[in-house]
């Protein structure tokens, strides 16, 4: 094992396969019938030290290989000390800020250990709102890995859940993982009870996609002495400077950037169209602002045959947990899901704050508390930051997001692993500020590192969008406010007898699970058939060279195929002259039927 001084300087030792970092040999085992062929290069340069005792604060773009940096040092770690003597559980603590990633998090924790140490255990603290016998039951024998939400750790603290003395000397380590999100969503006052629990000297590993001045206060509470690691950028060393011969240099993602200005009322029409014309790359992630907004641009797209999910706060978590789990297994090409802005909320609660202070009392002040209640009713949910979505190859974003941190965590669900993704953001007029400063801001999530450029979206014409533009607007007609609330209300009948059945029937029946669907129709109207197939004419008269197949529903695409040139327009075009042809001598004889009638008629009077 290599050792580093306090300034997280190393010597330069080739870390390009996993027997270098010193890890336990059922670990490298596991590794290996893993399929794990060598390190990324964040848990190269992140494992030594943690190994070494260190404390660490990892800056590191999504998709890196965060999650598994720190839990294969925290396994050997337990590893090597239960040889040593037992110890009380919890061995390591893992602070995540949503269930969702928790629940992520403690599966790829049993996955290493059930390979490694089958006789180690990693779960997941039950969720808010399950009796209190269940959180004690658990708590009261937790596993070598606990995982869970700073809220759910400080209330089995406070009601003395966990064994005696379990954090103060049995713990080895704590890991706060997506800290800059733990901070945004309130935690600071948890973290602080936990860290008030723990034994001094306790070792902690701090890690985040993004940095801010809150996290300086976090690390002075938790962490000693700890070595920075800022790989946010190509070849930097630990200490932030640029290296001209680093050993293995962080790779950045491999996104494009793409914008399409538009209308706001356009926007329905533009998501639609990116699909039936094939030129999204799938899988496809949409991120909207708010569930009314999944659910009206779900039932839009239902209309034109295209089937997506729906992932939004309000549906109960075992729903959430089994629709994430089937759309990685390739069951959706397509979701929808509300981005978890936790600054964009901010901003609107501070607003409604200046506006109680300027007069406007009443309505501001009950603004102030709705929005504090969505704030604590939702405060574990959250699919945007941490949640390793697979092989998605394209992210659309409905609307910008708030700042610039925002944007980087939803796109960064794709090009994740040195795969390539694109990014398409729709920019209306009153949005063109915001998609400029976040430009300014990120200099190096651009390809290849290089400085961040929006593109436009060529590949979508504007004749191609016009063409599809009347049917769009007579179907968004039909997806207003009265649709939206009785299909949410649909939905979330339908999703809460889902979650029943996760619950009780497929804990006995797990092979029925995959009968359990979640893109049922939400419409009471059936989609009408001609919406399904877009032709030739609507189209320009020019077959659309697609990435892929189309969605599911696609209908009848057999002019679109290769080899098979239809010209259409022309066609069109013929048969509307020989009709205004017909109707122009259709008018001549008519005329002269009423004249030769008014003749007759005159001749008899």
């Amino acid at each position: 094992m290599t050792l580093c001084n306090d300034r997280g300087e190393c010597p330069q030792v080739d870390h390009s396969k996993w027997a270098s970092l010193g890890l336990d040999r059922r670990i490298l085992k596991a590794l290996k019938r893993k399929q794990y062929n060598a390190p990324t290069a964040v848990q190269a340069q992140v494992i030594p030290l943690v190994l070494s005792g260190k404390d660490v604060v990892v800056r590191a773009h999504t998709g890196s290989g965060k999650t598994a940096a720190y839990l294969l040092p925290v396994a050997h770690i337990i590893m090597q000390n239960r040889a040593h003597g037992a110890l009380p559980n919890p061995r390591a603590i893992v602070l995540v800020p949503t269930r969702e990633l928790a629940n992520q998090v403690t599966k790829e924790a049993c996955s290493i250990l059930c390979q490694c140490a089958p006789t180690l255990r990693a779960g997941e603290l039950p969720a808010s709102g399950c009796a209190p016998e269940i959180l004690r039951e658990f708590a009261g024998a937790p596993p070598e890995i606990l995982v869970g939400t700073p809220a759910r750790v400080v209330e089995c603290i406070r009601c003395v859940f966990f064994p005696p003395d379990a954090l103060n000397s049995g713990l080895d380590l704590l890991v706060l993982d997506e800290a800059d999100m733990l901070l945004s969503f309130g935690y600071n006052h948890d973290i602080k009870c936990i860290a008030a629990e723990l034994q001094r000297g306790c070792q902690s590993i701090l890690l985040s996609a993004t940095t801010n001045e809150e996290l300086t206060g976090i690390q002075s509470l938790v962490l000693h002495n700890p070595v920075q690691l800022d790989l946010g950028s190509l070849n930097r060393n630990r200490c932030g400077q640029t290296e001209t011969n680093s050993v293995q240099p962080v790779q950045s993602p491999q996104i494009s950037h793409y914008i399409i200005k538009l209308h706001t009322e356009d926007k329905l029409l533009y998501c639609m169209a990116l699909f039936r014309l094939g030129l999204c790359e799938k899988k496809t992630l949409v991120f909207v602002s708010h569930s009314d907004a999944a659910i009206r641009l779900r039932l839009f797209l239902a209309k034109f045959s295209i089937s997506c999910c729906a992932l939004h706060r309000e549906l109960p978590y075992n729903s959430r947990a089994h629709i994430l789990q089937e759309y990685n297994r390739g069951v959706y090409d397509c979701m929808i899901a509300v981005a978890d802005d936790i600054s964009a909320r901010t901003k609107k609660e501070s607003e409604a704050r200046d506006l109680m202070l300027d007069g406007k009392h009443l309505s501001a002040n009950e603004e102030v508390k709705r929005l504090g209640r969505q704030k604590d009713a939702h405060k574990e949910f959250g699919v945007v930051r941490g949640i390793d979505f697979k092989q998605v190859r394209t992210v659309i974003n409905f609307n910008v997001p708030s700042d610039a941190s925002a944007y980087v965590h939803q796109i960064g669900r794709t090009g994740r692993g040195g795969e390539h993704g694109s990014a398409i953001t729709f920019v209306s007029l009153s949005e063109a500020r915001k998609i400029e400063a976040i430009q300014q801001n990120l200099k190096e999530y651009g390809e290849n590192g290089s400085p961040l450029v929006f593109k436009p979206f060529g590949k979508l014409a504007i004749e191609d969008v016009e063409a599809l533009r009347y049917r769009a607007e007579d179907v968004s007609r039909t997806v207003g406010r009265a649709s939206v609330r009785d299909a949410r209300a649909r939905e979330i009948r339908t999703e809460l007898l889902n979650s029943d059945r996760l619950a009780a029937h497929f804990d006995e029946n797990p092979d029925e699970l995959i009968l359990l669907k979640h893109d049922f129709r939400l419409a009471k109207q059936r989609a009408l058939p001609h919406l399904n197939h877009v032709p030739n004419y609507l189209r320009g008269g020019k077959p659309v060279k697609r990435l892929e197949e189309n969605y599911t529903g696609a209908g009848n695409t057999s002019d679109l195929i290769e080899g098979k040139k239809k010209r259409m327009v022309p066609k069109v075009t013929q048969a509307w002259k020989r009709y205004k042809t017909d109707s122009a001598n259709k008018k001549l004889k008519l005329k002269d039927d009423f004249a030769s009638a008014k003749g007759t008629s005159r001749t008899h009077g």
